[in-house]
């Protein structure tokens, strides 16, 4: 299925388009739908993405700094062990 941004907040305008990218390929290999929340986290200096599904929801953080590919498999992996997964 795939997984929908529902709303970016905190997020710098620059970093929002591959942000969202990353989370969407994140989710593009479930069998559920899932939706994400992201907003910065003022007291860490990154950001923070909330993920909830059927019966699910997760959270997990980041560093400004981050790469992409982190931040997809740091998203893919609370996904995975949710058991919705191919």
């Amino acid at each position: 299925m795939s997984l929908s941004v529902f709303q970016m907040t905190g997020v710098p305008y620059q970093r929002r388009e591959r942000l969202e990218t990353a989370l969407k390929m994140a989710g593009a290999f479930t069998t559920a739908h899932y939706i994400a929340w992201v907003a910065a986290d003022p007291f860490s200096g990154g950001f923070k993405v909330i993920i909830t599904g059927p019966s699910f929801q997760r959270e997990a953080r980041f560093e400004n700094y981050d790469d992409l590919d982190v931040i997809r498999e740091g998203v893919k992996a609370p996904i995975s062990d949710d058991g919705w997964d191919l």
